[in-house]
């Protein structure tokens, strides 16, 4: 739309190229506008799906997206502050998207197969980069525009969004109407499956479970007298002061910074270091979500394996797919620094983005070990925290990189494999399996939430008579 581009002239002579004259710091401003909606409503997400269905939120935020999608080159050509304000609410619609992941995890599957289904379930944002940056790069080329005649054309950037944001769509219809909240509303399930299901996760309906208030989900309420609080479904102080999840807050803000920092800032570094055009550039950079869809997809699958579920603890298997996810990434990134031939750069970054797929059999899962009935709120919580790497990281790279030197971009590989490590090592010490005091609510002296009232989780769990040991296997 703006650059990375070299101008063509037309049948006439006339010189062409990119339709908007955008800087690299306004290219940095849409790049991290997404993130700044995305870090805004992560909490809230959690709540909203708690209380109204995270099927429901999942579906209406993705039509929004869809359609902000399809609006995007009209707006685009309007104004760009309306531009900037269209990314974030498209961040906004999308934070929807992993916190109810993990809450549907928590009521779907039995804890013998979760990493493979998360596995499976989560190589779909994988599969989806692969087919924008394979099939966008090609309708940039030749997509449909009265100059597609020409190598680069400024017309055709929009049948990237028209297209995608269509695919988008139709998707969200299938999800809306195929997909359902629980077990216990699918209205084909058979009652082996559900029983099955739901014995195992021991949740058969968790409609209480996720009964609280919106500031309830908010960190700040932690600090508020229990005589205020009226009832504390989301256990905020315990939350913050819990060590395990801290490792967890940072494996995951490390990650998030690492993935996106490779998702929006490859394709910049593959012109401007190897002077890559339009279609081999989109064409390379497909290439690590693919290797990180078949490494996500291996990793699930080798998790099923009796030999190792078996014989390798959970506490293990978390430790091992986290360090392989982030040490990797950070190895591959500092040997992609160091690459002197376009070939050599292009396996190395390759390497580092299939890397950070093992982190699903990793910290992601954690999150519901400690606890299931926060794994939504927890989810938007360390989602807060990789939000702001999304943010961050074009920053960092357009102020490292005024020059477009290789020797620039090599600090930026460094910084972020810096991180990378440093976060792997936090969490290798503070990682814990075990289900936490807090994970049913917040624990008050004499039983009670300071109000007099026992806690709701509690009464809960002995209604269902769902075990609370903390044993682990």
């Amino acid at each position: 739309m703006a650059g990375n581009v070299t101008k063509s002239a037309d049948q006439n002579g006339t010189v062409v190229g990119p339709e908007f004259d955008w800087t690299k710091q306004q290219q940095g401003y849409l790049n991290s506008a997404f993130f700044y909606g995305y870090l805004g409503m992560s909490l809230p997400s959690g709540w909203l799906s708690g209380r109204f269905g995270a099927h429901r939120c999942i579906s209406i935020g993705m039509f929004i997206n869809s359609v902000l999608c399809l609006l995007t080159p009209l707006v685009a050509r309007w104004n760009f502050d309306a531009l900037i304000v269209l990314r974030v609410l498209q961040g906004l619609s999308q934070a929807f998207t992993y916190p109810g992941f993990s809450a549907l995890m928590g009521k779907w599957a039995p804890k013998k197969d979760l990493g493979l289904i998360a596995a499976i379930a989560t190589s779909g944002s994988s599969f989806g980069v692969i087919l924008v940056f394979t099939a966008g790069s090609a309708l940039v080329t030749h997509g449909f525009g009265h100059r597609s005649y020409l190598h680069y054309s400024g017309d055709n950037w929009p049948s990237i969004f028209y297209v995608f944001g269509a695919g988008s769509l139709l998707a969200t219809i299938l999800w809306f109407t195929l997909c359902y909240e629980s077990p216990a509303v699918h209205p084909y399930i058979t009652m082996e499956e559900r029983v099955m299901i739901e014995t195992d996760i021991a949740a058969s309906d968790s409609k209480h479970l996720t009964e609280f208030t919106f500031l309830d989900v908010f960190p700040l309420t932690a600090f508020l007298p229990a005589s205020i609080r009226r009832r504390t479904a989301v256990p905020w102080r315990s939350i913050l002061l819990s060590i395990p999840m801290w490792g967890i807050t940072l494996i995951i803000g490390a990650g998030d910074f690492g993935q996106f920092t490779l998702m929006t800032c490859v394709p910049t570094y593959y012109h401007e270091v190897y002077k890559f055009d339009v279609l081999d550039s989109g064409l390379y950079t497909a290439l690590p979500p693919m290797s990180g869809f078949c490494i996500g997809v291996l990793s699930g699958i080798v998790v099923t394996f009796p030999c190792w579920y078996r014989n390798i603890s959970t506490i293990a298997t978390r430790r091992i797919f986290t360090c392989l996810s982030h040490m990797g990434m950070a190895g591959f990134l500092l040997a992609a620094a160091y690459s002197k031939s376009k070939s050599l750069a292009v396996a190395m970054v390759t390497a580092s983005s299939a890397c950070g797929s093992f982190i699903t059999n990793g910290a992601v899962l954690n999150m519901i070990d400690l606890s299931p009935r926060f794994a939504g709120v927890l989810v938007a919580w360390t989602n807060s925290f990789g939000a702001v790497g999304g943010i961050v990281g074009p920053y960092i790279a357009d102020v490292l990189t005024p020059n477009k030197t290789a020797a620039e971009w090599r600090e930026v590989f460094f910084i972020t494999s810096g991180l990378l490590f440093a976060a792997a090592v936090v969490y290798v010490i503070a990682a814990s399996v075990k289900r936490q005091p807090w994970s049913e609510g917040e624990i008050f002296p004499g039983g009670s939430d300071g109000a007099g009232k026992k806690s709701p989780g509690a009464a809960v769990v002995k209604e269902r008579g769902v075990k609370t040991d903390t044993k682990t296997d």
